[in-house]
């Protein structure tokens, strides 16, 4: 068979073709750095959990005072991989995943700086955000606590609220008596009306969007790469055109990585022909 011209090139001129041997054996332990992570390795990501109580409100009303505000804030921080949240009733919760090692005594200091910018912009009956605890308030009738106290070496929490037998039903609530500007107390049932209506117990967010997630776990024999395959014809047959989908934890690391993987090894296959 004949040798093409590409060939004899390097033939008749064996110093080039150790000189090109040697740039391709360079741009291979230059790239070293920049290979695919492979699965279940030693890092660290970590993930900061913001919640705001705002006693009384809905997930509604959360959501526009308390989340979205604070998520634009926390948005521009650095590190941040991408945030989740939940409006719920009496309380904002997000979390913002860090990227792959990236400090998480760094992060949490940008984040404290971006949440105090707009902290005025905040309900004043709002509480304070806080990082990495999970607490939500509301005096009465929940189980929010407001304190701890100490007793023989232990720590409880104080949860004030109405016995049982006074918070069965909801015509209860209107018996509840509330003092007025005069210093009277009288019913409840003398000031409001109470009516039945339906609305979200919570509000899921990704990257400031609103969001519905769905988790599932492999089924044997089934690889990580043919269930991300089936869900996304899924959704591309059943999701409206406007809609999108995109991916957490190890398949979001799959989705990502995987196309890093396909240009990877384009260019070497170009290298070797």
């Amino acid at each position: 068979m004949r040798d093409s011209h590409f060939s004899q090139t390097f033939v008749r001129r064996p110093v080039l073709a150790l000189v090109v041997s040697l740039v391709i054996a360079l741009l291979g332990l230059a790239s070293i750095r920049f290979l695919n992570i492979a699965q279940y390795p030693a890092t660290a990501s970590s993930v900061i959990t913001i919640n705001t109580p705002y006693p009384g409100a809905n997930a509604e009303l959360v959501r526009g005072f308390i989340t979205v505000p604070l998520e634009q804030a926390i948005a521009s921080a650095d590190g941040i991989e991408f945030l989740t949240s939940i409006s719920a009733q009496n309380i904002s919760t997000i979390n913002a995943r860090l990227q792959l090692n990236y400090d998480v005594n760094d992060a949490t200091a940008q984040i404290l700086a971006r949440i105090n910018q707009v902290r005025n912009l905040l309900p004043e009956d709002s509480e304070d955000p806080v990082l990495a605890v999970n607490r939500g308030e509301n005096t009465m009738l929940s189980a929010g606590y407001v304190n701890f106290f100490s007793a023989e070496g232990r720590s409880y929490r104080v949860i004030p609220q109405v016995q049982p037998n006074a918070r069965i039903t909801p015509e209860q609530l209107t018996r509840y008596h509330v003092r007025t500007g005069s210093g009277e107390l009288v019913p409840l049932a003398t000031i409001v009306r109470l009516r039945r209506t339906v609305e979200p117990r919570a509000l899921a967010r990704f990257e400031q969007l609103n969001a519905a997630t769905l988790s599932g776990v492999l089924a044997p024999g089934v690889t990580l790469g043919e269930a991300v395959t089936t869900l996304r014809d899924v959704a591309e047959r059943t999701l409206p055109a406007d809609y999108s989908i995109d991916w957490q934890g190890e398949s979001r690391q799959f989705v990502q990585e995987g196309g890093a993987l396909m240009v990877a090894f384009a260019i070497a296959v170009a290298l070797m022909y």
